[in-house]
Order: C-alpha cells, then sequence, then structure tokens
C-alpha cells in the first residue's frame, strides 16, 4: 500500500461536483466571494476566529494561502450553487504535512447558507477527494465545543471525536477549548 501524498492533487486541485454544488479551486478571480466570509463577523465569530474586515487583513489572509497553496500545504475551493451559481461558501484542507499524510479539513458557509446541508455536502466531497485524489491517511477537524453544527458536519462524515483540549484557542482576550475529531482513509485500512 502507498502512503505517498500526490502533490499535484493539492498543487492543482481539479474543480468536483455534488448534487447540488461545484467546487473550484480558489483563484484570483474568486477574492471577492471569499472576502464575504472573511469580513463576515457571525461566521468568523462562530469559528472564534478574527473577522477581516479590512483590506490590509484581507490581504494577509490571502497572502498567507497563496503560499501554503503553492507549497503544497492547502488546498481550497469555493463553493457555489449549480443552478444560481450563488457563492456559498469555502472548503480547505489545510495544514498537510506530507511527511505523515495528515491535514485538516475547514468549512466556512456563509450565514444565509446555514442550515441546509450544503456544509456536509461540500465537506463530505473534499474528504472524499482529500482520500482519493491527495491520498492522505488522516483527516482531522478542530471545533469549538459551541459549534454544534460544525460538529454535526464532521460526524455525520464518520469523523470521531479523538480529544477536548482545554483552553488551547486564544481569541478575543479569553482562552478556548477545541474538539479534535479525526477519521483514517477507508482505503488504507483494508
Amino acid at each position: 500500500m502507498s502512503y505517498q501524498v500526490n502533490l499535484s492533487a493539492i498543487k492543482q486541485p481539479k474543480e468536483i461536483s455534488t448534487e447540488r454544488l461545484v467546487l473550484k479551486p480558489v483563484s484570483d478571480e474568486y477574492q471577492t466571494f471569499v472576502f464575504q466570509y472573511l469580513s463576515d463577523h457571525k461566521v468568523r465569530h462562530n469559528m472564534q476566529l478574527p473577522t477581516l474586515n479590512t483590506k490590509e487583513r484581507q490581504d494577509a489572509w490571502w497572502q498567507k494561502f497563496s503560499e501554503w497553496r503553492n507549497a503544497g500545504k492547502a488546498v481550497q475551493w469555493c463553493v457555489f450553487d449549480k443552478k444560481t451559481d450563488t457563492y456559498i461558501g469555502l472548503l480547505t484542507i489545510k495544514e498537510i504535512e506530507i511527511a505523515v499524510c495528515r491535514g485538516e479539513i475547514g468549512y466556512s458557509i456563509l450565514k444565509e447558507h446555514w442550515r441546509k446541508g450544503y456544509g456536509k455536502e461540500a465537506a463530505s466531497r473534499v474528504l472524499q477527494y482529500a482520500f482519493e485524489d491527495i491520498n492522505l491517511h488522516t483527516v482531522f477537524a478542530m471545533i469549538s465545543p459551541q459549534n454544534e453544527g460544525s460538529q454535526r458536519i464532521v460526524r455525520g462524515m464518520g469523523m470521531i471525536q479523538e480529544a477536548h483540549f482545554k483552553d488551547i484557542h486564544f481569541f478575543e482576550g479569553k482562552f478556548y477549548d477545541l474538539l479534535q475529531f479525526s477519521i483514517i482513509n477507508p482505503s488504507h485500512l483494508k
């Protein structure tokens, strides 16, 4: 069995789709869409992340992820409704550790699209890509205990909670707990 990561699937990701959604690899043409979620206080606060509501903050974020994408440390997709071409959110596999075939899944759905099943649908397709195209061995997610919607998404994809880290995340002057969920590539269990 090969435990080698397919680096080209990270650096040149393909467009993928689900029944209702199309996920397009992040590129400069989608920057305006991505900044919709980065500047949305409710979405970012729900993830206990700072709102990136200035051009300087957005440019710094874009530069960081551009470097990560180019180095094979992250892959990202913008999510659109297939029928209307409406932007729905951003899906990411980041913190990719090529030596151990591991990465963290993250997703941000604009609040007007919450509770429609888009998060689970898109995240499930990205998880499939992580296993079948990239060949990651393990995918994990770090989630706030208060973010029950996100916990439902990962549990619905078969991820199990492995840890509850106390006071590990610092946000707006306070420490917060994070839960770690993970799943092993089913093809590696055979």
